[in-house]
């Protein structure tokens, strides 16, 4: 099979990139700017360390290097949602905490590995709702928080997997998650901080932008960052 029908036949991944990058557009101007965006996302894609082990994604493959390795090791786990000129808006999620790998993909698939990327397991069958976008993702041992665009998901690596909600059930949208000793923390568009206590959100900051962009905890301070590179933090005095 030559390049060109592997590349017509694949729907998805790096053969599909390429195809889209030789299409032809109407809308030159437009669809240059859209390509370029498409083509940093697939070049400077997220990249996750784990102890001695980095993690990074290539032209929508999850590649993996460990100290004395001569060469990428292909994980195997490539983009299977549709490579169109609005990808960019998408971004693959990846968190690692030691062996444990938690990739959220553009499809909406959430997939685990516990040995480093050597094997995969898809946990889609056992979310407690469908997602379109991961927004963030952090890893704690074996297990994980998920932050998406349906709300927030607690998995121990697929033995248990249920909505993390406030006190009244509300099934929260958060932006991003950080912890600080133990202590999860999470920041919504509209509604201000949480902190997770007892396995509900709990509400510490209700004012705060609706472009945060990053999220960071120490001891009683909060830091926040926004789309418009502002910095903002919060002390939080019990």
């Amino acid at each position: 099979m030559t390049y060109k029908e592997e590349a017509d036949e694949n729907a998805f991944g790096a053969a599909h990139f390429f195809k889209k990058l030789n299409q032809e557009y109407p809308d030159k101007y437009t669809a240059q700017h859209q390509i370029n965006k498409l083509f940093d996302t697939a070049f400077w894609g997220p990249f996750a360390v784990g102890n001695d082990t980095i993690y990074m994604e290539y032209n929508f493959k999850l590649f993996r290097w460990m100290t004395g390795d001569k060469e990428w090791y292909d994980t195997g786990l490539e983009e299977t949602a549709e490579i169109n000129l609005n990808m960019p808006k998408k971004k693959l999620k990846l968190a690692v905490s030691e062996n444990t790998v938690y990739v959220g993909k553009r499809d909406g698939h959430l997939l685990v590995s516990f040995d480093r990327g050597n094997n995969w397991i898809d946990l889609t069958p056992t979310l407690p709702f469908s997602v379109k976008t991961f927004k963030d993702i952090f890893v704690d041992g074996s297990s994980a928080y998920i932050a998406t665009d349906s709300g927030i998901i607690y998995t121990d690596g697929g033995r248990r997997c249920h909505t993390v909600t406030d006190t009244a059930g509300t099934n929260l949208i958060m932006e991003r998650l950080a912890i600080d000793d133990s202590v999860l923390y999470g920041v919504t568009k509209q509604s201000g901080i949480y902190r997770l206590e007892n396995g509900s959100w709990q509400q510490i900051v209700s004012n705060t932008p609706d472009n945060v962009t990053s999220l960071a905890v120490t001891g009683e301070t909060i830091y926040i960052g926004t789309a418009h590179n502002e910095v903002l933090h919060y002390t939080i005095r019990e």
